[in-house]
């Protein structure tokens, strides 16, 4: 016997999928997307226990850290955890393949643009750009800002110290990698 009401629940379905979808996007543009940015900025403020209260009253005083001594002190561990998010776009090894975005193995110190392999934006191509710290710093906090017209769809990340880790990371999965900067205290 056919369920009279078989319609009526397959759209339900469809339509509380889609409401799902949209639930998480959402969610996910609030928790990595900055709409309130000013451009990238080379320091990054922290709280840190302080002997005196702070204007807000929490008893923390805000200390400038430059993102260096981040990178410098990045952990390598948690870089590698943090790109697993990273891996549905973007494959880390040695002439690993292309997906929606290209193999970034040895990354670190090359040109913007230059994996023939893959077909980038315009954007991308023309903008000639050596991946170094800061530029990949800048790029990873929000890609559509650091290169206007790119194809990543991905909002950026928030957190200076999680784009550190990942980029220390990054910086070891070459043939050649990048020269570690010494932690600095």
């Amino acid at each position: 016997m056919k369920d009279p009401l078989l319609s009526t629940k397959i759209s339900g379905a469809i339509i509380l999928s889609l409401l799902v979808l949209m639930l998480v996007n959402f969610a996910t543009d609030m928790i990595f997307d900055d709409k309130h940015g000013d451009g990238h900025a080379q320091a990054f403020a922290y709280p840190i226990e302080g002997d005196e209260g702070t204007a807000a009253g929490n008893g923390q005083e805000a200390v400038v850290v430059d993102f260096a001594t981040l990178l410098a002190n990045a952990d390598v561990g948690r870089g590698e955890k943090l790109m697993r998010r990273c891996t549905s776009c973007h494959t880390f090894n040695s002439g690993g393949a292309n997906k929606i975005g290209p193999n970034l193995y040895g990354i670190v110190g090359t040109v913007s643009g230059q994996n023939e392999s893959f077909s980038y934006s315009s954007a991308m191509r023309n903008l000639n750009r050596t991946w170094g710290y800061d530029e990949l710093d800048a790029f990873l906090e929000k890609p559509s800002r650091a290169v206007p017209g790119t194809k990543m769809s991905f909002g950026g990340m928030k957190k200076a110290e999680d784009r550190a880790n990942i980029i220390r990371w990054m910086a070891d999965q070459s043939d050649t990698p990048a020269p570690p900067l010494p932690p600095i205290q």
